[in-house]
């Protein structure tokens, strides 16, 4: 088997002072190397939006599209738990719409205020949010904002659409390093611009299907959505053999 010679020996095996010639070429080759490894990062980050982007045409439905922007923030940057809150505009404050499955019976009864929290920190300053180690800040207590687990340290970055914060996702206790990087922030950010065209997508058929099933003026149910509902029960009725009844009232003249 041939011998590999060092770069700091001659052929014969003696060792020398590399030139500075020597030394450049060492320097590319370290250079090179590095540059093969960002490339193969880069491919792989590629393929896998390339894929997301596909789940996200899949559908228009705007439940199913945030579980696609979890899941592949979840795999893009794993971590111990996982949420994504909702901005209720009506209200001014943030509910839990998804989370980890053992949390979310603790956490879908919890509301925060914009500004509360981290995720209304987010959400109210349109910015997102990392804290190395939560045990080391006293503005937001652990175990009041997550007492499903024990928090050492989060992630929270607002989801933007036409320069509005529809959501916010949440990540807790970064596996495999001690905390959340700048490099995890920039691939949910590119994840988050790319599902924002979703999202919005997804909020134009909602209104253009609430258009066809409700009054322009009054905003209640037409004729049109009356008789979706009532093909509905009736192929239901005839399914379990039950009974179905119809009552009509004219409120014209009560007020």
């Amino acid at each position: 088997m041939p011998r590999q010679i060092n770069v700091n020996e001659d052929t014969t095996g003696n060792h020398f002072v590399p030139t500075s010639s020597q030394k450049d070429l060492r320097f590319v080759l370290k250079e090179n190397k590095a540059l093969k490894k960002a490339l193969r990062q880069s491919k792989r980050e590629l393929a896998f939006f390339i894929k997301i982007g596909k789940a996200l045409t899949e559908t228009l439905e705007f439940k199913k599209i945030l579980r696609v922007i979890l899941s592949a923030a979840r795999r893009l940057v794993p971590c111990e738990d996982w949420s994504l809150l909702l901005v209720n505009k009506q209200e001014h404050m943030l509910h839990y719409a998804l989370a980890k499955n053992m949390a979310f019976k603790t956490l879908k009864v919890m509301r925060y205020a914009i500004g509360e929290g981290p995720a209304g920190w987010v959400a109210g300053k349109k910015q997102p949010l990392f804290i190395s180690d939560l045990s080391k800040q006293g503005d937001y207590p652990p175990l009041r904002f997550y007492p499903h687990l024990r928090a050492t340290s989060l992630l929270c970055v607002p989801i933007i659409v036409k320069e509005e914060v529809v959501g916010v996702i949440q990540m807790l206790n970064r596996i495999g390093q001690d905390h959340f990087t700048a490099s995890d922030l920039s691939l949910l950010e590119k994840l988050l611009d790319q599902s924002s065209l979703a999202i919005e997508r997804s909020d134009v058929f909602q209104k253009m299907a609430d258009l066809a099933t409700t009054d322009d003026l009054t905003h209640l149910y037409n004729l049109r959505y009356l008789n979706r509902v009532l093909e509905v029960e009736m192929k239901r009725s005839r399914r379990y053999k039950t009974s179905l009844s119809l009552i009509f009232i004219d409120l014209d003249g009560v007020l």
